[in-house]
């Protein structure tokens, strides 16, 4: 009997526009990932109502065929990253609220209202280790920066981060996550502060530093993946370009010279960096509608700036708020897990076993936690193979743990998120819905089927 892989099986058992998505989703990004990022590629998230509402778009850094990740009549956007690059936040009024923070999977799947408030909560922004959400929300009557667990746990409050009775927006991680750039109108117009983050971060409001000082109007910063510079788009006279400024190394009031990138009659706004820090894409009106533009950021102040290259062309007015994918080789390793308080052996955790084919491999082995046991990860065993001897991809795996988690009452309970592939190609994740020590336990033995 011919062999089918897990992929095969769970396609046939997807709606076929869906099945059609998933399969030409893997094929943007599954053999083409590493060569983008090795360009200074990888891919982009955007907002964009080419289809009459606003959607989040993903399309590759380089240009190209944008995919539609949302295509809901609700309004959808500000999409950013997680920092393994393989989920979104974006903000969405799709519950009827003013809006909320929503998670998804970067082929759109698995929708989660993270923030289910009334008020308008906007602005989303992933912290560098991955478990919180930055927004600003006017739940308390005035705009400020609100920290909420993005596992969905506790607390189940967002923690106030600023603490001002003006407004504040717009926040931005450090890449070390110790600091955070914000807007806020402190001073009579719209400024860039940064402030240390408290520890804990339910520890109260910290001093913060004025990052900018002109007539104008900042916004939309952005921290560059090392962590030396922020780009922002600053108004004067009714026109938005894009600046760059040096980070203070220490707190103070020393304000940092900018550094005016773009300089174009018609406004530019919301840079985002690429992941090697060479390059920026913003959105900008001068071609009569919003659209993405890519810019080399030169080494040094002498060398001239160039001109930025068009992404998209787009007559419906709108492509904006981009956000570039993180580099994988600079995500937090799976390395960095805790050790359990008892080794489990290296045996299998999960078989597949072939009905119509005799065969049974042992297929994850070592695993490890992270955040007090809310995330598990293992790693796939050496030479885990198929009968034919291909091998047994990180993917399959997934598909087929989701498969088995559906039909079983005990395992779903457990899990929010069933399983997430992280950027070092070996290794799953799996989030669960409260601390569990057991997890492994419940996973050992799992058959699941390979053939039929």
């Amino acid at each position: 009997m011919k062999h089918r892989t897990l992929r095969d099986r769970a396609r046939q058992r997807l709606p076929l526009p869906l099945a059609i998505l998933v399969a030409g989703l893997l094929a943007l990004w599954g053999g083409s990932t590493a060569r983008l990022h090795a360009q200074g590629g990888g891919l982009i998230a955007f907002t964009s109502n080419r289809t009459g509402s606003n959607d989040i778009y993903l399309m590759p850094a380089g240009g190209g065929d944008a995919v539609n990740l949302t295509n809901s009549q609700a309004n959808d956007g500000s999409p950013t990253w997680s920092p393994d690059g393989q989920r979104l936040a974006f903000t969405s009024d799709r519950d009827g609220d003013a809006g909320d923070i929503w998670l998804m999977n970067i082929d759109g799947s698995d929708p989660v209202n993270l923030t289910q408030n009334a008020a308008m909560d906007i602005s989303p922004a992933w912290s560098p280790d991955g478990r919180w959400i930055a927004f600003v929300s006017d739940r308390d009557g005035n705009e400020e920066i609100y920290l909420k667990d993005a596992t969905g746990q506790a607390p189940s409050t967002p923690i106030n981060l600023t603490h001002y009775s003006g407004n504040d927006g717009d926040p931005a991680w450090s890449p070390d996550g110790g600091r955070m750039v914000f807007r806020s109108f402190r001073h009579g117009n719209w400024e860039l502060y940064m402030m240390d983050l408290p520890d804990p971060l339910d520890a109260g409001p910290t001093p913060v530093t004025r990052l900018t000082d002109s007539d104008g109007s900042e916004g939309n910063p952005a921290w560059s993946p090392e962590g030396s510079r922020i780009a922002y788009n600053r108004m004067d006279d009714l026109n938005e370009d894009i600046y760059i400024i040096d980070v203070p190394e220490e707190a103070g009031t020393v304000v940092p010279v900018p550094r005016q990138l773009t300089d174009h009659p018609d406004s530019d706004y919301g840079p985002t960096w690429s992941p090697d820090g060479t390059q920026i894409v913003f959105f900008s009106y001068r071609d009569g509608d919003f659209d993405l533009y890519r810019l080399d950021v030169p080494a040094s102040p002498d060398i001239p700036v160039g001109e930025p290259v068009a992404l998209t062309v787009n007559d419906r007015t709108g492509d904006t708020s981009p956000a570039w994918q993180p580099d994988p080789a600079t995500a937090p390793p799976l390395t960095a897990l805790t050790a359990p308080a008892e080794p489990v052996p290296a045996t299998a955790l999960i078989t597949f076993d072939g009905e119509a084919v005799d065969w049974d491999h042992t297929i994850l082995c070592s695993w490890g936690t992270l955040d007090g046991g809310l995330t598990w990860a293992f790693s796939l065993c050496p030479g885990a193979a198929h009968p034919d001897g291909q091998p047994i991809t990180p993917d399959e795996v997934m598909i087929a743990v989701w498969e088995a988690l559906a039909d079983d009452p005990a395992l779903s309970a457990v899990l929010s998120v069933e399983g997430i592939l992280p950027p070092e190609g070996n290794r799953l994740r799996f989030a669960l819905d409260r601390a569990d020590e057991s997890f492994p336990l419940l996973l050992d033995g799992l058959t699941v089927s390979a053939g039929g």
